[in-house]
């Protein structure tokens, strides 16, 4: 078994003890840690001064919520590593894009003055619909009896964001229009 360095207490799959859950739901947090810290390296190292000051840090934003959008296979796995597998992709692009997000806003913005309102904004929502989001997942999966609507529309959600995180993240955020 390819699975071999693992202690043999979680090898097999069958029981699930709290030591067994406890650890199949931190691997993937452990291993989006990582990887989200190494692909915001590689975002920054791969930006050039032009490409910060026109937003390019998009294209990554874009790539970890795509990447983050492998979520929406979930339904159809059954294999426990495999499912962990997709849970911990998913979550090392989504970690990895809110962290670019942030940055990427940081880019676009023409006056340091507006770094704390702006960023106020972002983390605001982002809270707003994570406050939402444990709420509303309670009614799709009591309404549907099954957890595969809510991992359709987790990933319908990333694609969107991706779409608009593409699309309307091309220019920079300009204040010199506002009045007072």
């Amino acid at each position: 078994m390819f699975l071999t360095w693992l202690p043999s207490y979680l090898q097999t799959s069958k029981d699930l003890s709290i030591l067994k859950t406890g650890i199949y739901s931190a691997l993937p947090y452990l291993i989006s840690v990582v990887l989200g810290i190494l692909l915001g390296r590689v975002s920054d190292r791969m930006l050039e001064e032009s490409g910060v000051q026109s937003g390019q840090r998009r294209r990554m934003v874009v790539a970890m919520m795509l990447s983050s959008a492998v979520i929406l296979l979930t339904p159809f796995v059954d294999n426990i590593w495999a499912i962990l597998l997709l849970i911990a992709v998913s979550l090392t692009g989504i970690s990895t894009a809110v962290s670019l997000n942030i940055a990427l806003t940081n880019d676009l913005l023409r006056s340091a003055q507006d770094s704390g309102k702006a960023m106020g904004i972002l983390i605001a929502g982002g809270n707003i619909f994570g406050i939402l989001a444990p709420i509303v997942t309670g009614y799709v999966i009591a309404g549907t009896g099954t957890f595969d609507a809510a991992f359709l529309i987790a990933g319908l959600l990333l694609l969107t964001g991706a779409t608009v995180s593409l699309t309307m993240t091309r220019s920079p955020i300009d204040t010199e229009l506002r009045t007072g």
